[in-house]
């Protein structure tokens, strides 16, 4: 597996940038006055309030604060895409301002979501992974009229991305088949570029439920990546061997898992609550030299 670092938001400049997001998804036609972002706003202005104040209700944590905890859950999400595509033209974006339509929508607490009522975080999913891969800097350029979830430009290689987010175990099997039909029929519509396909797997429900425990307790703050980044290895060992079985029969391009972990993390020696995403790419097995080294410089992109 291939790793990255922990990115990590907190407090005032949290609260800040969340207002400039919010400026920045109206301009791309967002109603960003309905939806789950009115909610975390407030949700968000209260929290900064405990941290400053100090509150005896801070030192119970957030576990026992729905809205809290979504906000502070959800809200690095728009960060991370307002980071990616501000400096893009308006014009170019709309295909990000789509997914976002309908990622501001669904049940205000992510412990109230159900089967039925996915599909906008599943946008969200999409809409992150797509500002992930943004790293112009780095040489990936995300493609914003993907005709797949997302996708990126690396190395002179379009790489196309499927997102599936899990809530069962249940679904792995149907969901890597599914979006290995989905990158194939795209692969086969543009025969002359260089193209290979990723399978991207959101795995936190999986790992925080049940019950939802979207707040990981870790002895130390230095310990928080290390301990998220065993998780998901953890993940890989014990199912690894389900997408390789569905990768048997599947298009040669499709070279990898991308898998990502988020979740809350606070530390006993700080106190202090992180958001945490963790990626990682896990080659498929027996992918040339080519590819791998691909698949090497995709994961700066999720450092």
């Amino acid at each position: 597996m291939l790793k990255s670092a922990i990115p990590k938001q907190t407090s005032q400049e949290f609260l800040r940038k969340f207002d400039e997001s919010i400026d920045w998804m109206r301009s791309l036609g967002v109603n960003v006055d309905q939806g789950r972002l009115t909610n975390y706003r407030t949700a968000a202005q209260q929290w900064v309030s405990m941290l400053d104040e100090n509150r005896e209700d801070r030192q119970r944590g957030i576990e026992h604060l729905p809205a809290i905890t979504s906000a502070v859950y959800e809200v690095p999400q728009f960060l991370e895409i307002h980071a990616a595509f501000r400096g893009e033209r308006i014009a170019h974006l709309g295909g990000i301002g789509a997914k976002l339509k309908k990622a501001i929508e669904g049940p205000v607490h992510l412990q109230s979501e159900t089967e039925k009522s996915n599909g906008p975080r599943n946008f969200l999913f999409e809409a992150v992974t797509a500002a992930r891969v943004h790293r112009p800097n780095n040489g990936s350029f995300t493609i914003l009229n993907a005709p797949t979830d997302t996708g990126f430009i690396l190395h002179k290689s379009s790489i196309w991305v499927e997102c599936k987010r899990l809530t069962s175990e249940a679904q792995l099997k149907a969901n890597v088949n599914k979006a290995c039909r989905q990158l194939k029929r795209t692969i086969d519509k543009h025969p002359k570029i260089n193209q290979r396909g990723l399978v991207a797997l959101d795995v936190s429900k999986l790992i925080t439920m049940p019950p939802p425990q979207y707040v990981f307790e870790s002895p130390t703050e230095s310990e928080i990546g290390p301990r998220s980044e065993a998780i998901i290895d953890q993940y890989i060992r014990d199912n690894s061997h389900v997408w390789e079985h569905e990768y048997t029969d599947q298009d040669s391009r499709i070279i990898g898992t991308l898998l990502r972990l988020s979740l809350i993390a606070v530390s006993k020696d700080v106190g202090k609550y992180v958001f945490v995403h963790q990626w990682g790419i896990n080659p498929r097995r027996g992918i040339d030299i080519d590819d791998q080294k691909l698949l090497r410089e995709a994961t700066k992109c999720f450092r």
